[in-house]
């Protein structure tokens, strides 16, 4: 198993060039959180379930790596010793950004940034057209709670690996 994965800091900015790059044709107010996207290749052999094989597209965040590559080493719940889900799980996608906006299967939520209200903004995925607010309201506050456990996790230094026990 061969895992590659790319930071999503680049320092390019949003540039015209980088817009081209991620597909967008001009900036728009969903343009930063598309460009969050980051490769992650995953390399199984060639005796993997061929299922395996082949190009996917899945949203999810950083903590959903660790938990994709237990599942591929065979261990069905990875919790507690990692959090997040197997990018391979059909269930829908979920990324949460650490300033609060989020990204679904379906939409977009922008907690803020150039051309965003006081509420933030909603846009769907990926084209990034705009969409009433409302629709983005289950998924700021799912973002919301989850980012307010990350922070007591942190807080409280709760990430250690829980005690082996019955």
């Amino acid at each position: 198993l061969l895992v590659v994965y790319g930071d999503h800091v680049t320092g390019l900015g949003e540039p015209p060039e980088v817009l081209a790059l991620a597909g967008r044709p001009a900036w728009d107010p969903a343009a930063h959180v598309a460009l969050h996207r980051v490769p992650v290749f995953v390399w199984v052999g060639e005796a993997a379930d061929p299922s395996l094989r082949g190009r996917r597209s899945a949203v999810g965040g950083q903590i959903d790596i660790g938990a994709t590559v237990l599942h591929l080493l065979g261990v069905d719940d990875p919790r507690p010793a990692a959090w997040g889900r197997t990018l391979l799980d059909p269930e829908a996608g979920f990324a949460a950004l650490a300033n609060g906006s989020a990204v679904d299967d379906a939409l977009i939520y922008v907690a803020e940034g150039p051309g965003i209200g006081h509420d933030g903004g909603c846009f769907l995925h990926p084209e990034g057209r705009s969409v009433p607010l409302a629709r983005c309201e289950a998924l700021r506050e799912r973002a919301q709670q989850e980012l307010d456990a990350a922070r007591r996790v942190l807080e409280h230094d709760l990430q250690r690996a829980p005690a082996p026990g019955p």
